[in-house]
């Protein structure tokens, strides 16, 4: 048996760990003497070196307390081992989403401090507008099979940019809209998902957004405190014109994204 101070040197524990230890119950010494005085076996000693791996690998008081109750040789701490591995794998992507999350308050702090230098709202006259379109629920992301399929089907009968139609004030992430194209004549065959229609000439106000899709929020309050300030009533539908953006495959730098937001209105 090895008094505290021995086990302490041959397993590089402190006494003050090893007292620790003791208290969390991941370490009892087998014995005590008449005086109380902790004593401690070969087996406590197999015990401490494998709580010493464990803290190398950043195991919790707990975690271990798991492997120790459970694990009977060697192969079975293998288990515990992969488990933590996939617990770290699983955290590191967590935390790696977090800082995107980051990082992206703290571009768009930057941006909304030089909003209002950056954009340029315009009144205009939006000419008539014959579009054909498709319908579209979700995410920027998953637009360009919807857009491959736009030009598919109109077969070079298209002009300009793809533009997406909103019919709902409200923002919701699954929000109903149309991805449209402007058609260079007109056609009366198309397949039945999708639509043709028209934006009748209106006055509108319309900005340009450079910068990822996840910050064109700035440029809508530009537009509505705009409005406000000058007693518009801005009208349904709104659309957003995709001058510059990802392409099919590659998505390119998401900072240099060109969006041209036009929202219509009636003067109160």
């Amino acid at each position: 048996m090895y008094k505290i101070s021995e086990f302490s040197n041959i397993t590089q524990l402190s006494i003050k760990a090893l007292r620790y230890y003791d208290e969390e119950g991941l370490l009892v010494p087998s014995q005590r003497n008449e005086q109380q005085h902790r004593l401690y076996s070969d087996k406590d000693y197999e015990t401490a070196r494998r709580i010493i791996m464990l803290r190398e690998f950043h195991f919790s008081i707990q975690e271990m307390k798991d492997v120790l109750q459970n694990c009977e040789n060697d192969e079975d701490i293998c288990y515990y081992l992969q488990e933590k591995m996939a617990l770290i794998k699983k955290n590191i992507l967590e935390e790696k989403a977090c800082m995107k999350v980051m990082e992206s308050y703290l571009k768009e702090r930057n941006f909304t401090k030089q909003a209002n230098a950056l954009y340029q709202i315009q009144e205009e006259i939006c000419e008539k507008i014959q579009y054909a379109a498709i319908p579209f629920q979700g995410s920027y992301d998953k637009i360009k099979t919807y857009v491959q399929r736009l030009y598919k089907e109109l077969k070079g009968n298209t002009k300009g940019a793809i533009f997406q139609m909103y019919f709902e004030e409200a923002y919701d992430e699954m929000m109903a809209s149309r991805l449209c194209v402007d058609l260079k004549k007109e056609i009366k065959t198309v397949p039945n998902d999708f639509f043709i229609g028209q934006i009748q000439a209106r006055q509108v106000l319309s900005l340009y957004h450079i910068g990822s899709y996840e910050t064109l929020h700035i440029g809508y309050k530009a537009l509505l405190d705009y409005a406000q300030e000058h007693h518009l009533h801005l009208q349904l539908p709104y659309w957003q014109h995709y001058e510059k953006g990802p392409g099919i495959v590659l998505k390119g730098n998401p900072d240099k994204y060109v969006t041209k937001i036009v929202v219509p209105y009636e003067r109160g």
